[in-house]
């Protein structure tokens, strides 16, 4: 036992004789503060009742372009259909 003893011992001597500091202590641990619960991201109540009439109101508007009497190509007419379809289903 004596023997190990003054094995470390003489180490520790050559390191500290050697001017390589001695590893410094782990900084201490601070307690954290309590993560907050992520907030709900979502429309008010205001914004999705415009934005249901907006988009109601673009349907019906395409949808009334779509008629047969109305000017514009066959195509166009479709496509303006189906824009209308799509807008008001939601």
């Amino acid at each position: 036992m004596t023997i190990s003893i003054a094995t470390e011992i003489s180490q520790e001597d050559r390191t500290a004789s050697q001017g390589t500091p001695p590893p410094s202590p782990p900084p201490p641990q601070t307690p954290q503060a309590p993560l907050q619960a992520p907030r709900k991201l979502g429309d008010c109540t205001a914004c999705r009742v415009t934005g249901t009439v907006a988009l109601t109101g673009l349907g019906l508007h395409c949808l009334n372009q779509s008629r047969r009497h109305a000017p514009g190509s066959v195509g166009g007419k479709r496509v303006m259909a189906a824009v209308g379809l799509c807008t008001c289903s939601h």
